[in-house]
């Protein structure tokens, strides 16, 4: 699921689920406080309530204190003992302590045996002798004290006891004044007024008084870990307990007696139902008040992550996409100067990058596409030169071959005309004609002499042109290497751009980390909360599932951390990939600057060969043109012989000396024919080479137009420029 949400949603799922572990923290941590503040608080009541106690047993122990030595010190109660006038000590008693009005009051009197004279417990009771009882034997023997004590008389009372002395000072009897607690309500009822908490008292594990509904006096306490702990140990713990269906926090305390002695227990139970439905309440508020905060915390945090990160994402991740498709006119739309406006500045350096390689490229290809045609005209060219100038070649070949004819010819007329020199005279008109033949024949020779020259000088001038497209060519091809090195180094430069972007991924991949960190932290914290709910017992309960919630939100927010630090991995991979890709192009304008090395060596070759042809051209132009002269001077003799043997028919030595002569130029002519010749066919073999370099170079000029096809058809798939 999270692999498909995009990381809008995914930077609002985190911040949600971050705010609603902070509140659950927050939440737990409140409700842990509050669940130790209400037991604190309740504990302090029940030391209070303590304290209170203390105070009004104290009340007690001074009042009853106070009427025993009232009682002991009156006169009256001296006269009444030793006159045994009951009455009057009835009425003496009832004047300190109103029996009406505080009917929990008691008083016994004793003689000096410790037999019971008078008592407000009842007339059956007269008689008794109490004085093994601890406060009988006291005061029997002169003590006076006040304290908690236990007797046959009362189960649990406060009691002070005095002796009676007359007045020579013998003891006469003793007197015990109390404040019952068993057997009577008053005075618990009077704690639970005075405390506001429930209050039980205990003699030994009996319950002999208590406030507390469906708990029946005469009961017994049966949990003896507290029955050891205050009547044994004499401690005074707190705990919880349940009466009636109702929980109670509760304080048990020792009773000693005026001997120090434990005797019994009393406690304090305050309901925690009504402490718990008031901190519940203000639990309630106090989680509603969090909740809203959090959720308008998390409304402004998304609005802000919707407006300052959200939004940006959206309108780059569009612009990177529009890119994708090819499009490098649209620019991307401004954005603040953090991270992602760095990214922004960054990319769009990479769109003026790739824009400005692109409009290179397109520039470049259409350099390219038009050398060439350049080329292949150039070896359109090349060929008609190189056939023109074969076809040269072949013309002077056979002129040549003419030429060599013709001299042998007039070598044969010559040895004939040196065999007739002896019948001169009557071979003068075979001369003549002969002569005149020679004429023609010279004359034939010299202008197709005169047309080689020509033929040989057009050749020449085909040869510099061609030599200058050569040249012009292998400067074309330099240009084209030189582009070919500048997108070498705008590839590099790209390769570059690519390595920083896989850097700012990096860097983008190390927040992921601390997001990550992050969500470890509170799975952390999670865990001590929840160690801590677990000391808390049961009333870490609550918390504990609270935590437990925690923990599995940081689980899902790390879960999500990684999703996204996945995502930069695969961005880090394209951006590899991108890489790769460049490494492939650059790979390609490296071959293609090999193969503009190539071509531009080969047209070095076709120039070497054309300056060899320009040069024998050169040679044959100038053999041709001694050939011509020659022919000339032929021309001109053969005219003279014509002449001569008009004039005089006689000049047989002149003629046969002209005949010489004429044999060794006509040799000369031979042997320059034999040269013109080898001279052709170098000619036509340099043609023939020439031919086929232009053919290698057309070949290649088509290769490199199918390549700059294939440059624009890419370059098509993309738009760079308005």
């Amino acid at each position: 699921m999270l692999k498909n949400m995009s990381l809008q949603a995914k930077l609002i799922l985190v911040s949600t689920l971050s705010f609603v572990v902070i509140g659950l923290l927050v939440i737990g941590v409140v409700s842990f406080q509050m669940v130790n503040y209400n037991q604190t608080l309740m504990r302090e009541l029940t030391v209070k309530n303590d304290t209170t106690i203390d105070k009004v047993v104290g009340g007690i122990e001074n009042s009853v204190k106070s009427l025993t030595k009232d009682i002991a010190n009156t006169q009256r109660i001296k006269t009444d003992i030793q006159s045994n006038n009951m009455n009057a000590l009835s009425n003496l008693v009832n004047s300190f302590l109103d029996l009406k009005e505080n009917p929990d009051f008691f008083c016994v009197v004793t003689d000096q045996t410790g037999k019971i004279i008078y008592t407000t417990l009842g007339q059956n009771l007269v008689g008794t002798d109490v004085s093994t009882q601890p406060p009988a034997k006291a005061a029997l023997s002169g003590k006076s004290g006040v304290g908690f004590e236990t007797t046959k008389l009362v189960k649990l009372a406060i009691r002070a006891y005095s002796p009676i002395y007359d007045d020579s000072g013998k003891l006469i009897g003793t007197v015990h004044v109390g404040k019952k607690i068993s057997d009577s309500n008053l005075f618990v009822d009077q704690l639970k007024k005075d405390t506001g908490s429930d209050v039980t008292w205990y003699l030994g594990d009996e319950r002999v008084a208590t406030t507390l509904e469906d708990v029946k006096v005469g009961s017994k306490q049966e949990n003896q870990k507290i029955i050891e702990e205050v009547l044994k140990n004499g401690e005074s713990p707190i705990v919880k307990t349940e009466h009636g269906g109702k929980s109670y926090l509760t304080r048990f305390g020792p009773i000693k007696d005026s001997s120090g002695n434990i005797i019994g227990m009393n406690s304090t139970s305050i309901s925690t139902a009504e402490y718990d439905n008031y901190f519940r309440n203000i639990f309630l508020s106090l989680i509603g008040t969090i909740i809203l905060v959090c959720i308008v915390l998390i409304g402004i945090f998304l609005a802000f992550i919707k407006r300052s990160i959200a939004k940006p994402i959206s309108s780059l991740t569009k612009g990177i996409e529009d890119l994708s498709t090819g499009d490098f006119t649209l620019k991307l739309p401004e954005m603040n100067k953090d991270e992602l406006g760095r990214i922004r500045e960054a990319v769009e350096k990479l769109r003026g990058y790739l824009v400005d390689i692109l409009s290179r490229i397109n520039k470049i290809q259409s350099e390219i596409h038009s050398s060439s045609k350049d080329m292949l005209e150039v070896s359109k060219a090349s060929k008609l030169a190189a056939g023109e100038s074969k076809k040269a070649s072949e013309n002077m070949a056979d002129a040549a071959t003419n030429l060599s004819q013709s001299a042998q010819e007039i070598s044969n007329q010559v040895q004939q005309l040196l065999s007739a020199i002896d019948s001169i005279a009557s071979g003068s008109e075979s001369l003549a004609k002969s002569a005149s033949n020679l004429s023609e024949r010279t004359a034939a020779i010299a202008d197709k002499s005169v047309q080689i020259a020509t033929d040989a000088k057009a050749v020449d001038e085909l040869t510099n042109n061609v030599n200058k497209d050569a040249r012009e060519g292998a400067k074309i091809i330099q240009e084209t290497q030189n582009t070919m090195n500048a997108i070498v180094v705008s590839v590099e430069n790209l390769s570059s751009v690519m390595n920083s972007l896989k850097e700012r991924s990096l860097e983008i991949g190390k927040i992921v980390d601390v997001i990550s960190g992050i969500a470890e932290q509170t799975n952390l914290l999670a865990l001590n909360a929840a160690i801590e709910a677990a000391r808390a017992g049961d009333a870490g309960r609550g918390f504990a599932v609270v935590a437990d919630e925690v923990r599995k939100l940081a689980e899902e927010s790390q879960k999500a951390a990684v999703e996204i630090g996945n995502m930069i991995n695969q961005t880090i991979k394209e951006t590899e990939n991108a890489a790769n890709s460049m490494n492939e192009t650059k790979e390609g304008v490296l071959k293609g600057s090999s193969m503009s090395d190539r071509t531009s060596e080969a047209f070095k070759n076709i120039l070497s060969a054309i300056e060899k042809l320009s040069e024998k051209i050169d040679t044959t132009t100038q053999n041709i043109t001694t050939i011509t002269k020659e022919v000339q001077e032929i021309e001109s003799e053969v005219s003279n012989l014509a002449a001569l043997s008009e004039e005089n028919s006689a000049s047989s030595e002149e003629m046969a000396a002209s005949a010489k002569e004429i044999s060794t130029n006509v040799e000369g002519i031979a042997a320059t024919s034999e040269e013109m010749a080898a001279s052709s066919e170098e000619v036509a073999a340099s043609a023939q080479e020439s031919e086929t370099m232009a053919e290698q170079i057309d070949k290649e000029a088509n290769k490199l137009a199918e390549r700059a096809d294939e440059l624009k058809n890419e370059l098509d798939k993309y738009k760079f420029y308005n």
